[in-house]
Order: C-alpha cells, then sequence, then structure tokens
C-alpha cells in the first residue's frame, strides 16, 4: 500500500510542478502549451488507472476508485477542447478531485489496518 501511495502523491507532484506552467502558456496562448496538457491527461489517467476499479451496485458498473463523477465525459471534454483554456480548468479540477478521492481511500485503508493490527 506504501509503494501505491507514493506513486500516486509522485504523479500530483508531477502536476503540481507544471500547472502554473500550463496556465501561464494558455494566457500567452503559446502553443507548445499542448504537448504539457496532453502529458498530463496521460498522467491523470494513469493515476485513476492506478487506484483500481470496483463494482457500483446502483449503476450496475464499474468505477474507477479515484474517477470522480462524469470522469469520462470531463476527461473527453480535456481532450476534445485540449486548445482551450477550459481543457486546462476542467483537467484541475479533475485532479484536485482525484487528489481529495486518494487521500480518501489511503485513510481508509490506513484505518483498516490499524484495526487488523489490534485484533
Amino acid at each position: 500500500m506504501k509503494e501505491l501511495e507514493a506513486t500516486v502523491l509522485k504523479r500530483l507532484q508531477q502536476w503540481d510542478d507544471v500547472k502554473e506552467e500550463i496556465k501561464q502558456k494558455y494566457a500567452e496562448r503559446d502553443a507548445s502549451v499542448h504537448a504539457l496538457l496532453h502529458e498530463q491527461i496521460e498522467n491523470y489517467e494513469t493515476l485513476v488507472a492506478l487506484g483500481g476499479t470496483f463494482w457500483n451496485e446502483a449503476r450496475e458498473e464499474e468505477w474507477y476508485v479515484f474517477g470522480p463523477l462524469n470522469e469520462a465525459e470531463r476527461i473527453q471534454f480535456v481532450k476534445d477542447k485540449y486548445k482551450s483554456h477550459y481543457a486546462y480548468v476542467q483537467l484541475n479540477a479533475l485532479f484536485d478531485e482525484l487528489r481529495k478521492k486518494a487521500a480518501m481511500y489511503f485513510a481508509k485503508q490506513a484505518r483498516l489496518q490499524r484495526q487488523i493490527h489490534r485484533t
């Protein structure tokens, strides 16, 4: 579990390291931003996949543990509209939501481990 958590934190840090640069390049209408954004889309999709999946009984479909609501539609918007500043805004929101879901997941796992060790 610690290895997964370290990997997730490393990949989230990769986003943190470039998000202001991406924001600035969009503001300057610098076309080199597109390559940076595509790298971070891949980073995001890897992060989502790292968390694994679970079966959502209510929706009768598989969901990603780290995947925010409407994740598929939202990441598709980012991919389709990558030339727009709004792609950055949406990707930033997705990373923020993923960060929260991952933190909740790791906190829950730590609690379960403590309970197991007490018994």
